[in-house]
């Protein structure tokens, strides 16, 4: 597992607006909600993909709060202010 410090609010990797939730997956990799998108990394903290934006379509959070990962490498995303739970598939 990596260790690595938080940085300020930014668009950069490891910068976050409002980091709210934190899930691990069964292959290591870790997921980090902020806000109004999803970050996934490696294990060694280099990052895999970002995606998610504000609104209200699929793909898309208004308060990404919470983050689950099944067993299946199945992504479930709280989305607060849209009254939802998002699933996303695992990249194949």
């Amino acid at each position: 597992m990596f260790i690595t410090k938080l940085e300020s609010e930014g668009t950069g990797d490891w910068e976050f607006g409002s980091l709210f939730a934190i899930a691990v997956a069964p292959d290591g990799s870790v997921y980090i909600t902020d806000d109004n998108n999803i970050r996934k990394f490696r294990s060694n903290g280099a990052l895999i993909t970002k995606w998610g934006e504000a609104g209200a379509s699929a793909g898309q959070f208004d308060l990404a709060t919470g983050i689950a990962v099944a067993s299946d490498g199945s992504v479930y995303v709280s989305d607060m202010l849209n009254n939802r739970i998002q699933k996303f598939l695992p990249e194949k």
